[in-house]
């Protein structure tokens, strides 16, 4: 996949982890996942997988864990 749209997965992952309400880290990572598994194609998920390690890929913190959580 094109490096745009890597980033363009990247912003939206980071932006959902942001302003999901939650009322400590684990619900946001948790309320995340479910709304990136909800809402987010396999192929999108899977476009992420290589970059979950790579501290330089942009995904913050709760927006790696999330993708993490939504992927089991």
């Amino acid at each position: 996949m094109a490096n745009s749209s890597i980033e363009h997965l990247v912003k939206m992952a980071n932006q959902i982890a942001a302003s999901v309400p939650a009322i400590s880290d684990t619900d946001r990572t948790t309320q995340a996942a479910a709304h990136i598994k909800k809402f987010w194609s396999p192929i999108m998920l899977q476009t992420l997988t290589p970059h979950l390690e790579n501290e330089q890929s942009g995904l913050s913190t709760t927006a790696r864990n999330a993708i993490k959580k939504a992927l089991e």
